[in-house]
């Protein structure tokens, strides 16, 4: 004795379920052909922030380096915004953060010094001078800026003074070097700023530090995975928050340390 087995029974809204399948396939295959499909544009995000570069070998204006800031032990990088690198506005400016480990000089880890008042080509304590992000990562220069706290203007995890990047060059772009011990700051005026050399970072117009810490407070998660938020606010109960060390092309082998 056989058995036959009957054709699938279709109930309720069978037709309309149907053709919204198919409408919804259509749409994806063709933000897929576009390119707008939000894996591809996270890929395209990741590719083209994390361009390798190469560092400059010596500690000049101009050269490529890397900030390593030693209260979190690891890098200044730039978490760029979700519309990047497809569109960018010259009003746009994108947070700072430090990475959670190690990472390899790339468009987004990787920055520049430039004078604000030129004497020579090496970066001096004390002098007034720029920070600019990479041109591997905007083709325009993005200089690194800060204002005073504001309801408006903040840090949106620590509530601090913010720092950021943005195409502004003004004297909220304007900062300078300064050496550690306080003792030492009129002695070391204008001497030239060596690398793995521990330094504050201040902003000339506030007179806060570059500063981030590794803390629930500030932990940040992106693209990139958890990195810790930079602000602008003098830590005295957390100094090493406040130091920051250029690395060059030499210390590549051991900036993993």
């Amino acid at each position: 004795m056989s058995f036959v087995t009957p054709p699938p029974y279709r109930i309720g809204n069978w037709c309309e379920e149907t053709f919204l399948q198919g409408a919804r396939l259509s749409e994806f295959l063709q933000k897929a052909r576009s390119g707008s499909l939000e894996i591809q544009k996270t890929e395209l995000r990741l590719g083209a922030a994390q361009q390798d570069v190469d560092l400059s070998d010596s500690v000049r204006f101009g050269a490529p380096l890397m900030l390593k800031n030693l209260g979190t032990g690891c890098h200044l990088a730039v978490d760029v915004p979700n519309t990047y690198p497809e569109q960018i506005l010259e009003t746009d400016t994108f947070p700072l953060t430090t990475t959670a480990r190690y990472v390899p000089p790339t468009a987004r880890t990787v920055f520049s010094l430039v004078p604000v008042d030129p004497f020579d080509e090496i970066p001096r304590y004390g002098q007034k001078l720029g920070v600019v992000a990479s041109a591997a990562l905007v083709d325009r220069p993005m200089f690194l800026g800060s204002e005073f706290k504001s309801f408006a203007s903040f840090a949106s995890k620590s509530k601090e003074q913010q720092a950021y990047l943005s195409f502004r060059q003004d004297n909220r772009s304007s900062w300078r070097i300064v050496f550690t011990d306080p003792h030492m700051q009129p002695e070391m005026e204008g001497q030239p700023v060596e690398a793995d050399t521990p330094f504050l970072l201040q902003h000339c117009l506030t007179g806060s530090f570059l500063s981030s810490e590794s803390s629930s407070k500030t932990m940040i998660r992106n693209d990139f995975g958890v990195e810790w938020e930079v602000d602008c606010h003098t830590r005295k109960l957390a100094p090493l928050c406040n130091r920051w060390m250029i690395q060059v092309g030499h210390a590549k082998r051991a900036v993993q340390k």
